[in-house]
């Protein structure tokens, strides 16, 4: 199965501050499953093969190429006047907070009791 057979496509990737943004390659949630986000390429449904800004699209790949593969398995990280935010293709967001390599996710996460940070590599 690949991006094609995927139940949900990637938000639109939003930046109305502008300014620079470090570059990852993805980031491991540390909340539910602790699932696995890989930058996806500018326009495209795969793996993107060198880190890209920040700002972008992020699947969790292998749970997509499964029968569990939901809407929640890939968003976008945008920018607005409030700051960095997560929305995945569920609609559903939260906002994010960059310290260093992590992003923390606002109490909106409805996972945040168990987990509320991306790790960024």
């Amino acid at each position: 199965m690949g991006a094609a057979n995927w139940v949900a496509k990637c938000p639109a990737v939003m930046d109305t501050v502008g300014g620079s943004v470090p570059k990852i390659s993805g980031y491991k949630f540390d909340g539910a499953h602790g699932e696995n986000f890989i930058r996806l390429t500018d326009g495209a449904a795969t793996a993107a093969t060198s880190p890209g800004s920040l700002l972008g699209c992020y699947a969790d790949i292998e749970s997509l190429n499964k029968p569990i593969g939901n809407a929640w398995h890939i968003g976008t990280i945008s920018r607005d006047a409030s700051g960095f935010y997560w929305i995945n293709a569920a609609g559903v967001r939260w906002g994010l907070t960059l310290s260093g390599t992590v992003l923390d996710t606002d109490k909106s996460n409805p996972y945040y009791a168990t987990g509320h940070q991306f790790l960024t590599y």
